[in-house]
């Protein structure tokens, strides 16, 4: 399964905004994005943080991730 990873926290310098990971549930991809995080810390268990959704394979041409962090 492919799943989507978004924080719902402000986003600062060196650190990962959203992730989209394959894994068979929904808590072994926020384990995997824990294990790789930034400045932000192992905050990606943290369901009031983190949003996280199945993305589905099927359906109409879509946008799954746009990261625009300007400096």
């Amino acid at each position: 399964m492919i799943y989507l990873l978004t924080r719902l926290d402000e986003v600062g310098y060196d650190e990962f905004d959203g992730w989209v990971i394959r894994a068979k549930s929904e808590e072994e991809a926020r384990k995997l994005a824990n294990e790789c995080c930034g400045n932000e810390g192992e905050m990606w268990n943290d369901k009031d943080m983190v949003a996280c959704i199945l993305v589905e394979p099927d359906g109409d041409a879509d946008v799954i991730l746009s990261s625009f962090n300007a400096g």
